[in-house]
């Protein structure tokens, strides 16, 4: 029970047994709690029982029967593993019930009924009810049957499963009225969760296109206002196939649209070169540190920057590539390329460099 107590629970598993804890470390001191009331009984029953080896088999069912209702997932509990908790009561006093001196002493299989009976309402609140009815009648046949073989008067051990039947009905209450109104609770909370996700999807859209509105604005607006009044000089026609191109890119690029990249493509283009930013979208499907990110931004940098002629292809791959990022240079036919894949990227500092082919 330990290695159960130990292990790290998930709070916030997306079914009901996550709602109302049953991940939870205090479900797991709970289900301890009824072990060791368990073993506390058996040991003081030690005494009047005939075989020690069959008692700790009765417990470790037990244990076995509440890792299962507290470790695996799922709303309801899948039903082999339900089909197997509710066999553990029947088997518990199937296998208790041979090593037993009679006349019966009720504690004596109070570990296994109570224990049982424990089970099956955990298994309630999983969401079987019909499973863990069907565990305690099972055990109670097996225990009348066993009653009736050795002349055991079968009032006491109905008595034992009477004393039972109210945890039974509170469980089987939770599991027939409670049960929906948490499943419902939980889908509101989700539909909350997701309306907020949408919320802030829409107003991080809007920031953005508040934020490129206004460098459109800024970038745009002046020379609109000189082509409106057609008083562009030389100058400013060059001016605006610069401008047209920087925009373009912050289009077809959109994870090169920094500002180092875009000095230096203007810079490049100014001189004659040819430069095409292109984004496919890797960047978008791998981590990448901010410093090695910078240092990236960087290495592009330079290479516009060492263009005096000629054509220079940026290109950020699409996902799934050997490469993540290409520059190509092609100069009076003569054509070089450079690149970085996934795992070069990841180590990329200011010391790294570019994977010539």
């Amino acid at each position: 029970m330990a290695a159960l107590t130990q292990t790290r629970y998930s709070k916030d598993r997306n079914d009901v047994a996550g709602v109302i804890g049953l991940y939870t470390r205090g479900a797991a001191m709970v289900a301890a709690a009824v072990v060791l009331a368990g073993t506390t009984v058996t040991v003081g029953t030690i005494g009047v029982q005939a075989r020690l080896p069959v008692a700790i088999v009765a417990l470790m069912s037990l244990i076995a029967g509440a890792i299962v209702l507290l470790r695996v997932p799922g709303d309801p509990l899948p039903w082999r593993a339900a089909v197997f908790v509710s066999a553990i009561p029947a088997t518990q006093v199937g296998v208790l019930c041979p090593s037993l001196p009679v006349p019966l002493d009720p504690l004596q299989l109070a570990p296994a009924v109570g224990g049982g009976a424990v089970l099956c309402a955990f298994l309630c609140t999983r969401g079987r009810v019909l499973c863990a009815w069907g565990g305690q009648i099972a055990a109670l046949v097996v225990l009348v049957s066993w009653s009736l073989v050795v002349s055991q008067p079968v009032s006491i051990t109905l008595g034992l499963f009477v004393s039972n039947a109210g945890v039974m009905l509170m469980a089987t209450y939770f599991a027939w009225l409670l049960r929906p109104a948490i499943t419902t609770l939980f889908r509101l909370r989700a539909d909350q969760t997701r309306l907020e996700s949408q919320r802030a999807a829409a107003e991080a859209a809007q920031i953005e296109r508040a934020a490129q509105q206004t460098r459109l604005d800024r970038l745009a607006r002046p020379m609109l206002g000189l082509i409106a009044h057609d008083s562009m000089s030389d100058g400013d026609v060059e001016r605006a196939r610069l401008l047209e191109a920087l925009l373009r890119d912050s289009i077809r690029a959109r994870a090169l649209d920094v500002p180092e990249i875009n000095r230096a493509a203007w810079q490049a283009r100014a001189r004659g070169v040819s430069v095409q930013l292109l984004d496919d979208g890797a960047l978008d499907t791998v981590e990448v540190a901010a410093s090695a990110r910078s240092q990236l931004y960087r290495l592009i940098a330079s290479c516009l920057a060492e263009a005096g002629s000629g054509t220079v292809t940026v290109r950020v791959q699409p996902p799934g590539r050997h490469a993540v990022v290409t520059v190509v240079t092609t100069i009076d036919g003569s054509v070089s390329s450079r690149e970085l894949t996934a795992s070069a990227l990841e180590q990329l500092d200011e010391s790294s460099g570019w994977q010539v082919t």
